[in-house]
């Protein structure tokens, strides 16, 4: 009757388990690729996306709180009226002399002990479903397993052994004191038809940069009048600034001081896809 009442709690933990797996790896993965997102600009899409999956895992989170609520009913109750039935049966007997009050403690001492190891899977109802909702889990994956490596061992001990509208000008990073202003233009509305010459498309006015902890100075007096259909190639050893001064165009280092001037449509491809 309890598996009835409750035959759909073994799936909600199930969900329960995949979802918060879900979320959890948005997470890390974001926490892996933040300086790509940040790149990209794609916060925004990253923020809806985490939001949905945390709802998900408090709907089923609600669902679950429902049905143990139908579970401790039912079992609150259970114990209540069964152990009022050692009295219901003895208790003729009782008001006809033929037994003594101690015998019907000795009999629900007795009917509870029993009570308890034939009500072990009703008390452990929520445990159990969680156990199975767990191994089905790993069923699957180590299924997964096997269908993508066929030659792999069977055996459970070596199973996982392999054999967002721009304004014609603002600022992205706020200037402090010592820091890089970076700002950005509408390229099409700035480019004007009758110049003969090239508008420049990215401008770098005496940039400075350096490491987080300013003791080590990556690029120093830095100046960049980049027109359009002209092209750059950044070479140079590890180490030697080339990320960080991408990360300073983008706004995303300011650590240093100077000023660049970009369009705003500009695209940064990650090193990461």
């Amino acid at each position: 009757f309890t598996y009835f009442i409750h035959q759909n709690y073994k799936q909600l933990n199930y969900e329960s388990l995949q979802r918060e797996a879900d979320f959890r790896f948005s997470l890390v993965r974001i926490r892996e690729n933040c300086e790509s997102i940040a790149f990209i600009g794609g916060e925004k899409v990253e923020e809806r996306e985490t939001k949905r999956k945390f709802t998900r895992v408090i709907e089923n989170m609600t669902l679950i709180n429902y049905a143990t609520r139908r579970l401790d009913f039912f079992t609150t109750t259970y114990h209540h009226i069964v152990n009022i039935l050692p009295i219901l049966v003895l208790a003729p007997q009782y008001f006809t002399g033929l037994i003594e009050f101690g015998v019907i403690s000795q009999a629900r001492m007795a009917f509870g002990h029993i009570l308890n190891d034939l009500s072990v899977i009703i008390n452990q109802f929520n445990g159990i479903a969680a156990f199975m909702a767990g191994i089905d889990r790993l069923f699957l994956f180590m299924k997964a397993i096997q269908e993508l490596d066929p030659d792999r061992t069977n055996e459970d001990a070596t199973v996982m052994v392999a054999k967002e509208s721009i304004v014609p000008e603002r600022v992205v990073s706020p200037p402090p004191s010592d820091g890089i202003l970076v700002k950005e233009y509408d390229a099409f509305e700035s480019s004007s038809p009758d110049s003969s010459s090239p508008q420049p498309i990215l401008t770098i006015r005496n940039l400075r940069l350096t490491t987080p902890d300013h003791k080590r100075v990556l690029i120093q007096n830095l100046n960049i009048s980049l027109a359009k259909g002209q092209n750059l190639l950044i070479t140079g050893v590890s180490g030697a600034g080339k990320s960080s001064l991408l990360r300073a165009i983008a706004g995303l280092w300011l650590n240093g001081n100077g000023e660049i001037n970009r369009p705003s449509d500009v695209y940064f491809l990650p090193q990461k896809p």
